[in-house]
């Protein structure tokens, strides 16, 4: 990684942590709609991701300054993919593995993220052309492993938002997000928690956003016990290298990140991970 990216990425997680503490944004829209469109997070975040290497973690994290100030929807629509801008992958960096695999991390992101999710067609299984009204959707791709993996990736975050109450009961509720670590510069690795309207389930998520594997990468928890690993954007299935925590770990009576315990993960390059913890949740 360059000096100078290093620099722009520091400098730009300075700018909007400032803008984060002040809970202020200069694209804050003012909507009636009790459904407003937040593409301005989606644009964020989107461009960070085509950053090579590491990332800016304050702009990924800048949506939390105002994510409850309305019943946001996150879109990824079709303005993101026409008019010259390219494919969400060709929008990527780095060579074919790290392409699809940033692809990964960045939807297992937005899945987790509070707010409503919304996709455009052809995302979902990573077309490679722009998208064209007087065009079919290249279907084709999905007989090649890399596109097949976005597909079942896709597919999977999909039912586990069906599944997992944490991750839809309180989308517009600021009582259902808790930061855990929202400026690992260094690391370029963000975590937060989602619970259920009753905060009977507590689900952590940790993204690694640069293409090393993080060994021995220490989180505060908020509970004492076992925290199973429900999803990877890094397996094997979806096309990763199945690197990641053997199913599940377990905490210890480490404070960290002004939790009471923590774990110690192994992070995946490029990835999302979400964990869920096992026991019975109580206040945090």
């Amino acid at each position: 990684m360059s000096d100078h990216y290093g620099k722009v990425r520091r400098d730009g997680l300075r700018i909007y942590t400032a803008a984060i503490q002040a809970n202020t944004d200069p694209y804050l829209p003012v909507l009636e709609n009790k459904v407003p469109n937040l593409a301005q997070l989606s644009r964020l975040s989107l461009g960070v991701m085509t950053i090579p290497l590491d990332r800016v973690v304050g702009s990924v994290s800048q949506g939390r300054a105002y994510a409850f100030t309305e019943n946001f929807v996150l879109p990824l629509s079709h303005d993101e993919i026409v008019h010259g801008k390219g494919p969400l992958l060709d929008k990527m960096p780095g060579d074919k593995w790290q392409k699809f695999a940033n692809l990964r991390a960045y939807f297992g992101f937005m899945y987790t993220h509070p707010g409503k999710k919304l996709l455009f067609m052809g995302d979902e299984f990573a077309q490679d052309k722009e998208w064209k009204y007087d065009d079919s959707l290249a279907w084709h791709l999905v007989e090649a492993k890399e596109h097949k993996g976005i597909q079942r990736l896709v597919s999977d975050l999909n039912h586990l938002i069906q599944k997992e109450p944490a991750l839809y009961e309180n989308d517009c509720d600021p009582a259902g997000f808790d930061w855990i670590d929202g400026s690992d510069i260094q690391h370029s690795v963000i975590a937060f928690m989602r619970f259920d309207a009753k905060k009977k389930e507590t689900l952590i998520v940790c993204c690694n956003f640069t293409p090393a594997t993080l060994h021995n990468y220490r989180l505060g928890a908020p509970y004492a016990g076992t925290y199973k690993e429900i999803f990877n954007s890094n397996s094997q299935y979806y096309g990763g290298t199945n690197t990641g925590n053997k199913g599940a770990v377990t905490s210890e009576n480490i404070p960290y990140h002004g939790k009471p315990y923590s774990v110690n993960l192994l992070l995946p390059p490029l990835s999302t991970i979400i964990l869920k913890y096992q026991g019975k949740a109580h206040a945090v």
